[in-house]
């Protein structure tokens, strides 16, 4: 009985100490060797370089992929590697996987049905472990030192229906046509840091942690299949038919091709009933592609900042009438605002792609999943809702938002999947709203989050996304009105956007960390921010200030604040009086400093009686404890 008084006690004396925690206080932030205390790439900062040569054929009728690579693999850690690991994500659709006992079985098996690791032309020993392969090297791979190997291996797409939720697939039209949105598909590098190896297995949610390197890419696919896919195409003049090819390159002017014939679908394809596309792409985390026929494509060339930029945009040939009316304007919308807004866009072609139900972003391509009404393109506008539009338009917004987050600075979105998500959420809101101030925005507007954020299911965003029961609420929702508070109400916009533009600029083609954004904000705006990012970031309480009481001492009033969410904010207080005047009071975050819990504040007292006190402030989760008569 001692004992279990003496547990109650501590216990009781842990949840105080908690309620009370310096709020304030610094952050116990992890400090890596390839960062600096001023959140930029420490002189140490190395990180390992993996270039791809791949040929690849896709089989239409089987869904199934045959290929091979080419991969060099330069070591610039400072040890040597005994093994080196890579990760085929579409294992995840094998019977045996974690994912598969975790999330039940789909459609049909997907994922490697065979593979093969060579060194100088012998074998090596190969692994599984769920997701992940390790190959087992020949000797030592040692610090600065590359090594080739050749990679052969066969892959089952899964069907995009499946209701796992892939990230890639095939959807299949009544026609018998189809459309490949090939992802995740060939042995990536899986990276290694001073931390060592990422080897979280890819359950479902929590998505990836690669390398940077080049590819080239040779996919072969049937006559009449439309291919686009990450970098730039190299052999259009062969691949495309005359009328196509004409398309591809004007300048400026946005070109409309329709679907062909297999006949007339490129000059390559006469004899062999196949064609090969080839693309490059350059110091990227990853690649994809996708391959339809009955495709209509939108292409266009846009000069930004003294450089050409291509823009794509390919939909289902059966009548997507918002995809024709507005995909191109979004994507071109999003590709100005973006370079204008960080001084460049990182992608000569960029790529959107929709397939129904699948959303994910690849470097250069992505896929969005939202479509909208069945009608003819060049008909009269169909029945649509205002949610429906605003998908389409949101959706394309937010996946090529992606291209700065993780594709440039390069993140960890298996552990800091709220780092990349969030700020793209925050980006693509301030997207929506120069669209249209009136976008019917999903995330990313302040008073919407509270009543999220006071939920039962919300946990704090500094959390694995295969660890949520809703997800979107802590890695989309609130990081985004969490930046949108930050931008608009704490730091302001004009210092705002030049910190950020100056963080992605020191990390381009580098692997940040969540800490390394934070330690930069604090060293570039000189604002101490612990409490926002200990409240908005690490914690899962809540913003809900309230009006506790009101006193007179005197000629003094002395109204009562009480923090019941947990989060601390700073605040207005308005007062109203019987002669018609009024009083505000605009309080800082600081005073919450002494105590957590409760603030009061004391105004001097006008002669007039006070009729109304009101609290104002942003993301407060009950409205209806702000005000007192």
């Amino acid at each position: 009985m001692k004992n279990r008084l003496l547990l109650s006690a501590m216990l009781a004396l842990g949840t105080a100490f908690s309620a009370l925690a310096d709020l304030f206080a610094p952050l116990p932030l992890p400090l890596p060797p390839g960062s600096s205390s001023l959140g930029v790439p420490a002189a140490q900062y190395w990180q390992q370089q993996v270039n791809y040569r791949i040929q690849a054929e896709l089989l239409p009728d089987t869904a199934t992929l045959n290929a091979s690579a080419d991969i060099q693999y330069q070591n610039n850690s400072p040890q040597p590697l005994t093994e080196l690991w890579f990760e085929l994500p579409l294992n995840r659709f094998l019977p045996d996987s974690i994912s598969t006992a975790l999330h039940g079985e789909g459609l049909a098996s997907a994922g490697v049905t065979q593979i093969e690791f060579f060194a100088a032309k012998k074998p090596l020993p190969l692994l599984r472990q769920d997701t992940f392969y390790r190959v087992s090297l020949p000797k030592p791979l040692a610090a600065g030192a590359s090594i080739k190997l050749h990679v052969s291996w066969q892959l089952q797409l899964p069907e995009r229906t499946d209701p796992r939720r892939p990230r890639a697939g095939v959807e299949r039209f009544s026609d018998d046509s189809k459309l490949f949105g090939v992802a995740l598909w060939f042995p990536r590098a899986v990276a290694f840091t001073d931390s060592g190896w990422a080897l979280s297995p890819f359950i479902k949610d929590a998505e990836f942690a690669t390398e940077l390197g080049d590819y080239q890419l040779n996919i072969t696919v049937p006559d009449g299949y439309l291919v686009l896919a990450s970098g730039e195409l190299q052999n259009a003049r062969q691949v495309l038919s005359t009328t196509q090819y004409q398309a591809w390159q004007q300048q400026d002017t946005a070109q409309l091709v329709l679907p062909e014939s297999a006949a007339n679908a490129g000059n390559n394809s006469a004899s062999s009933g196949k064609k090969s596309w080839q693309f490059s792409a350059n110091k990227v985390r990853d690649v994809a592609f996708a391959a339809g026929n009955k495709l209509i494509w939108q292409t266009q060339q846009l000069k930004l900042n003294g450089r050409w930029h291509r823009l794509n945009v390919a939909y289902p040939d059966n009548g997507r009438w918002l995809w024709h009316k507005y995909s191109l304007a979004s994507t071109r919308h999003s590709v100005q605002q973006l370079a204008q807004y960080f001084g460049d866009f990182p992608f000569t072609a960029m790529n959107v792609v929709n397939i129904a139900g699948i959303g994910m972003e690849y470097p250069g391509i992505t896929f969005v999943g939202f479509r909208g009404p069945n009608a003819a393109i060049n008909g009269p506008a169909p029945a649509y809702s205002r949610t429906e539009k605003h998908d389409v338009l949101g959706g394309i917004m937010h996946e090529v938002a992606h291209s700065y987050f993780p594709m440039l600075v390069n993140t960890d979105e298996r552990q800091e999947g709220f780092f990349d998500e969030g700020m793209v959420s925050f980006l693509s809101y301030l997207l929506e709203q120069r669209w249209s101030t009136d976008f019917q925005s999903f995330y990313g507007d302040p008073g919407e989050v509270g009543v999220v954020m006071h939920k039962s299911s919300y946990a704090a965003p500094v959390r694995r996304a295969d660890h949520f029961s809703a997800k979107l609420d802590s890695h989309y929702h609130v990081p985004a009105v969490a930046w949108v508070i930050l931008r608009q109400h704490l730091i302001g916009p004009e210092l705002f956007d030049a910190t950020l533009s100056d963080f992605v600029h020191h990390w381009r083609g580098k692997r940040a960390q969540f800490a390394d954004i934070i330690r930069f904000f604090h060293a570039k705006t000189g604002l101490d921010l612990h409490w926002f990012w200990r409240g908005w970031f690490y914690s899962n309480k809540h913003v809900d200030l309230a009006l506790a009481g009101i006193s007179e001492q005197g000629d003094m009033l002395t109204i009562s604040i009480d923090n019941r969410g947990g989060i601390v904010m700073p605040f207005t207080l308005r007062l109203s009086f019987a002669d018609g005047s009024t009083v505000e009071r605009h309080l800082p975050v600081d005073i919450w400093r002494l105590d957590n819990q409760q603030t009061s504040v004391r105004i001097p007292r006008p002669a007039a009686k006070l009729l109304r006190t009101e609290l104002q402030l942003l993301a407060d989760a009950d409205l209806s404890n702000n005000q007192l008569n």
